[in-house]
């Protein structure tokens, strides 16, 4: 139980940010104020930090909805990892160049930021491939949320059909039974007949209104299979001995999905 807690917050927190637009941009804003914060030396350069900032959020993105949208698609999601990585690795090498040099373009006033960008080409192409690599971990992490959110609703629908087809094929073959028994001890002036009336009047009570719940309290299941048994036990009288035994007091806070304990 404790396991699915942090599952089920962080699918809960993906389901508000699912949206395309709104998941894409709150990222992007993101990552502009974190390079904002490491690249920015001061007031009087803020035009120009904006600028090749801007530069750099322009490619970034191209690469990685270039990413996203073809190679993503085209190979890991047909578990081609190796054609993956060669064409990741393609893109960035295609991309990075083609913004150092609308960088080192708009560096043009300022000698030492052009030195600093061509000493360090390879920092860029590093830089870039680790966002691309980071894109594809979010996307992976994201599907994979989504198809546990759907492997446990299914789950659920699973369970919730089980439990319905468990019903309906409790119900009639039991009621059925439980009449003729009436029946024979009406015809007998049996003492038992209104034991037997009113033990049938909780047990349909229970299946028509209590077994709608999702979860109802474990006494409440316990007493559905004690009228069930001291029915059987009318039935079948002397033939069979029907005992169930179990710890008492019941923890009053335990609830347990309705006819659950009944097959066993």
């Amino acid at each position: 139980m404790e396991a699915t807690v942090p599952l089920n917050w962080i699918s809960r927190f993906w389901s508000y940010v699912e949206r395309p637009w709104l998941y894409h941009l709150l990222l992007w804003l993101l990552y502009f104020n974190l390079m904002l914060t490491i690249n920015y030396n001061g007031w009087a350069e803020l035009p120009f930090t904006l600028k090749t900032l801007g530069i750099h959020l322009f490619f970034v993105m191209a690469l990685v909805y270039w990413n996203l949208w073809q190679i993503l698609p085209q190979y890991l999601a047909q578990k081609k990892i190796g054609r993956y990585f060669l064409m990741a690795t393609f893109a960035t090498f295609l991309i990075t160049p083609l913004e150092l040099i609308c960088l080192y373009w708009v560096m043009d006033e300022y000698t030492a930021a052009q030195e600093h960008l061509l000493k360090n080409q390879h920092i860029h192409f590093l830089f870039n491939f680790f966002v691309l690599s980071l894109s594809t971990a979010l996307k992976i992490g994201k599907e994979w949320l989504r198809q546990e959110r759907i492997k446990r609703d299914l789950e659920k629908r699973n369970l919730q059909s089980e439990l319905s087809f468990l019903k309906s094929q409790i119900n009639p073959h039991f009621l059925f039974n439980t009449l003729n028994n009436l029946y024979a001890l009406s015809l007998k002036k049996s003492d038992k007949a209104p034991e037997l009336v009113l033990r049938l009047s909780a047990m349909m009570r229970y299946m028509l209104y209590e077994c709608n719940e999702k979860m109802v309290p474990l006494q409440k299941e316990i007493s559905y299979m004690e009228n069930y048994l001291a029915l059987e036990q009318i039935r079948y009288g002397d033939k069979a001995q029907i005992a169930l035994h179990y710890p008492q007091p019941l923890p009053q806070s335990v609830e347990v999905p309705p006819c659950s304990l009944f097959p066993f």
